[in-house]
């Protein structure tokens, strides 16, 4: 049947194969090297006829320059939804959008790719200030202080009149003088005290103080203070003695305004001279009060010393609101009489 059909319908390919058969064979019959040695000589030859492949067509060069058509993104193949694919991150990110540009239906990246960033750190609270911080600066000390007080001893009464006055080149001159009222005055005399030296960032550093009771200047106590040679000089009319100067070291009429620049504490202890002696006082801290005088109510730091000689006690008043002045001091002897100076009146830098 195939060969009936080659006949009556492939006449060329007839031909074409009878031609080649007769090379063959004349290939054949000339020479039989070509055949590889290990095949047998007596085996016969078996040739099968098989349709040659169709001519290759040449492609025709186009006429027009051919346009260059862009070529489509493959189809993402569709993964499995447990392992997805990650996107391939761009060489450089877009500006993060604001709130008011983020689209409100973006879909959130998986949890499992989301990067966990760490909590936030809270800022540190700032350090709670203390109520010491908080307070206004005390007011600067005064420079003129004028204080009256009305003393009073065993039923006889006198007047105390201060003055503290501090100059530019801080120098300062503080005075009191005690004069008798009524009959008391023609039987006693007058007492005067003087302390005058400067202030300084620790208080008041006294230079000289003179205590002088009558006109008597055989009785004048004078007390030199020597800073720089640590020297404190002690005279009582003709008699002088001289004695180691420790710092601090205040005179009977200065330490009771030292109280401006160091406020009392629990116990104080002070070095006081008053022209004849020199002694170390310890001051205790009794309280806070508020006692009635002539100024009104006032709130008071209480302090007081005892010298240990049965009932001898010396106590003071400070008012907090007068830069711890003294506005009451009372004195008991060992005999059991008191001496009581009160607060009359008040002036500071010439304001009542």
């Amino acid at each position: 049947m195939l060969w009936t059909w080659l006949v009556r319908n492939n006449k060329r390919l007839w031909w074409a194969l009878a031609i080649s058969l007769l090379l063959h064979f004349l290939l054949v019959a000339g020479s039989e090297s070509w055949l590889p040695s290990w095949l047998p000589d007596d085996e016969p030859l078996q040739v099968t006829l098989v349709s040659p492949p169709p001519p290759i067509a040449k492609p025709i060069a186009p006429k027009y320059k051919p346009v260059r058509i862009a070529e489509q993104a493959p189809k993402p193949v569709q993964q499995s939804p447990a392992e997805p694919e990650p996107k391939a991150q761009p060489e450089t990110l877009p500006p993060v959008p604001t709130t008011a540009e983020t689209p409100q239906d973006t879909i959130p990246a998986p949890v499992a790719m989301q990067e966990q960033s760490p909590p936030p750190v809270a800022a540190p609270e700032p350090p709670v200030e203390s109520a010491e911080v908080n307070e206004p600066p005390p007011p600067p000390t005064p420079k003129h202080i004028e204080i009256e007080f009305l003393v009073d001893y065993d039923g006889a009464s006198a007047v105390e009149h201060q003055n503290y006055q501090v100059f530019d080149d801080g120098r300062y001159v503080l005075s009191s003088i005690v004069e008798a009222k009524g009959l008391l005055s023609l039987a006693l005399s007058d007492l005067n005290q003087k302390s005058t030296g400067y202030v300084t960032a620790q208080g008041l550093r006294p230079e000289t103080f003179t205590y002088q009771y009558g006109k008597n200047s055989k009785k004048a106590q004078k007390a030199s203070f020597d800073w720089s040679a640590k020297t404190l000089v002690m005279e009582v009319g003709d008699s002088k003695q001289s004695l180691a100067l420790e710092d601090g070291t205040q005179d009977l009429l200065s330490f009771l305004y030292q109280f401006m620049f160091t406020p009392p504490l629990n116990q104080i202890q002070l070095v006081i001279t008053n022209g004849k002696q020199v002694k170390t006082y310890h001051y205790l801290f009794e309280g806070e009060e508020e006692i009635k005088t002539r100024l009104g109510t006032l709130r008071t730091v209480h302090i007081s010393k005892s010298s240990g000689k049965g009932d001898e006690k010396t106590e003071i008043w400070l008012a907090e609101s007068y830069h711890y002045l003294p506005v009451m001091i009372r004195k008991t002897n060992s005999d059991g009489k008191v001496i009581q100076n009160s607060i009359n009146a008040i002036r500071l830098d010439g304001t009542t």
